[in-house]
C-alpha cells in the first residue's frame, strides 16, 4: 500500500521505511477538555521538494518563528488523519522533524485562550430601542431584579426591572442588551477565519439562546459587544456550552470548519459498523466504577435567589442502583447556569447588583447564564429558562437530562471497558467515527482509544467502552 503525506496541501518526500505511530482518542467522552490524539509522522528528509514545501525554513535567513502547517496523512488512497504539524527541527542531516497537534488545541489560533471580554474585534453596534431585537445580534428582555442598585434604587425611582417595558416601549430603567449565542458563535467564526455550522445553531430552541448579563448601557449610544459577554475564554465558552445539551464537536483543521451537533442523537442510533470478524481471541475486561452521573452548573454566588440552591436549579443525580453495594458518580458541571422565574410576572428573575457607573458598581461580577428568547409576550419582551419542550434546568420531563443525557446515563449504568486487538485496514481507520457505536459479537461499543502503526504489519490495540 502507498503512503503519502501532504503539508499545506503539497506532497512531501518521506522515508517510507519508518513506521508511523498513531494513538487516536475519542474526543467525546470527556467534558472538561478535548483529549489530544497523536500521530508520529515518519522523517521527511532534506530534499529540494521538502525545502520548498517548508518555505526554506532550514536556512538561517528565514528567521526563527515556530512554523505550523496543516498535514494530511494518506495511506492506500484513504485519508487517515489530518491536523496541525509544528516543525521543531530542520537540517540537511536529519531532515524535517516536528510534532502533530490535535485539531481543537489550535483551532481558534491566537484567540483560543483569549477572554471574550478582551476581544475588541467583536466591535460595537448601534444601541436602538426601536425594536426589542437589533439585527439578530442582541435583544432587550425585561428581567425582574429588585436589587440592581443594591439598596439605593428607591432614591432614583428604580422600579425593580431591567429593560422595563410599558405600553409597547421601554421606560426609564437600566437598559441591558443581551447577545444571542448564535450571533456570538458566528462572530467568533468570522474573527478567527473559521466556519461553524451544525444542528445546534439551527435548532428551533437553541438558536434562541441568549447570554444573560447585567452591564447597563448608562446612556451610551453604541453597544461595545465584549462588555456584555461572559468572562470565559473562547475555548471555555465552547466547552462549557457543550456540557448542557451534550454537544458533539467535529473539527476539520484543513477546512478550518467546526460542526456542532447533539451527541445524544448518535447514541440513540444502533451500531452500523460490525468489527466481529476483525477481532483476535482474548481481551481484558475492566469495570467502570462511576456508573452514575451528576449534572449541574456553578450558580452565581452574587445572586441572592440562588444562595440556598432552589429546587429548580438543583443538580440531576442518577439514583442509586438496586443491588449494587457502591456505584460512584461521574460529574459534569458547567460554568453556565440559568435563572429562576418570577411567579407574579412570569419574567426571568435574579436578585443581584448590576454592573453600572451608577453608584460606582462597575466592578460587580455576573457569572455566565443562559436564557431562551421568546419575543413579546403578555406585554413584555421575555427571555426564560425554557422554550417549548426544552428547558435549561437539569430536571423535569423537558429538562436537559431528559432531552440530552438519558441514553448516555442508560449506557453508563452497565458500562465496562474491554481492551482487545483487531486486524484493521486503512479503510477501517479512514471511516472511524468516534461518535458512533461499533458492533462486536452481540454487544455495542464506543471506541475510547485506538493505537497502532502504519504501514499495518500487526494488530491494533483498541480500548472499547461497553454500552
Amino acid at each position: 500500500m502507498s503512503l503519502a503525506i501532504k503539508i499545506n496541501g503539497q506532497l512531501v518526500d518521506i522515508n517510507t521505511k519508518l513506521p508511523t505511530t498513531i494513538d487516536l482518542i475519542n474526543p467525546h467522552l470527556l467534558y472538561d477538555l478535548i483529549p489530544e490524539s497523536t500521530i508520529k509522522l515518519p522523517n521527511m528528509p532534506y530534499s529540494p521538494r521538502n525545502q520548498k514545501v517548508f518555505g526554506y525554513w532550514d536556512e538561517p535567513t528565514s528567521g526563527g518563528a515556530v512554523p505550523e502547517y496543516l498535514f494530511e496523512y494518506i495511506f492506500g488512497g484513504e485519508l487517515i488523519k489530518e491536523g496541525v504539524f509544528a516543525l521543531k527541527e530542520a537540517s540537511q542531516k536529519n531532515g524535517y522533524i516536528g510534532d502533530t497537534k490535535e485539531e481543537f488545541t489550535k483551532f481558534f489560533g491566537d484567540y483560543q485562550d483569549k477572554l471574550l471580554t478582551e476581544i475588541t474585534e467583536f466591535g460595537s453596534l448601534p444601541f436602538s430601542l426601536a425594536s426589542i431585537v437589533y439585527n439578530d445580534a442582541y435583544c432587550l428582555p425585561t428581567i425582574v431584579n429588585t436589587t440592581f442598585y443594591a439598596d439605593k434604587g428607591s432614591s432614583i425611582g428604580y422600579g425593580g426591572k431591567v429593560n422595563d417595558f410599558v405600553g409597547g416601549q421601554y421606560i426609564s430603567s437600566p437598559l441591558v442588551p443581551m447577545f444571542f449565542v448564535k450571533w456570538v458563535i458566528q462572530k467568533i467564526a468570522e474573527i478567527t477565519n473559521t466556519t461553524i455550522t451544525g444542528d445546534f445553531l439551527d435548532h428551533p430552541a437553541y438558536s434562541k439562546l441568549i447570554l444573560f448579563n447585567l452591564r447597563a448601557m448608562d446612556g451610551a449610544g453604541t453597544v461595545t459587544v465584549n462588555q456584555h459577554l461572559p468572562e470565559l475564554t473562547v475555548e471555555q465558552f465552547f466547552l462549557e456550552l457543550r456540557k448542557l445539551p451534550n454537544l458533539k464537536f467535529n473539527f476539520n483543521p484543513v477546512q478550518k470548519s467546526l460542526e456542532i451537533n447533539f451527541w445524544e442523537d448518535d447514541l440513540q442510533q444502533p451500531a452500523v459498523v460490525d468489527w466481529s470478524d476483525k477481532r483476535l481471541i482474548g481481551e481484558i475486561k475492566v469495570p467502570e466504577p462511576n456508573t452514575r452521573i451528576q449534572l449541574g452548573y456553578k450558580l452565581d454566588s452574587a445572586d441572592a435567589l440562588t444562595k440556598d440552591k432552589p429546587v429548580e436549579l438543583s443538580d440531576y443525580i442518577t439514583p442509586e442502583y438496586s443491588g449494587q453495594m457502591y456505584s460512584g458518580i461521574a460529574k459534569v458541571i458547567s460554568e453556565f447556569s440559568t435563572t429562576l422565574v418570577n411567579s407574579e410576572t412570569g419574567l426571568a428573575e435574579v436578585r443581584q447588583e448590576g454592573v453600572t457607573e451608577q453608584f460606582a458598581q462597575l466592578t460587580k461580577k455576573v457569572s455566565p447564564k443562559l436564557l431562551f428568547w421568546h419575543g413579546l409576550q403578555d406585554g413584555y419582551p421575555k427571555a426564560l429558562p425554557s422554550w417549548g419542550n426544552y428547558s435549561l434546568y437539569w430536571n423535569g420531563p423537558t429538562g436537559l437530562k431528559a432531552n440530552h443525557w438519558s441514553k448516555l446515563e442508560q449506557m453508563r449504568s452497565n458500562q465496562f471497558y474491554l481492551k482487545k486487538e483487531f486486524i484493521l485496514n486503512e479503510v477501517d481507520l479512514a471511516k472511524l467515527d468516534f461518535s458512533k457505536k461499533v458492533y462486536l459479537s452481540g454487544v455495542e461499543y464506543l471506541i475510547a482509544q485506538l493505537s497502532g502503526e502504519m504501514p499495518i504489519t500487526k494488530p491494533f490495540s483498541v480500548l472499547l467502552v461497553g454500552t
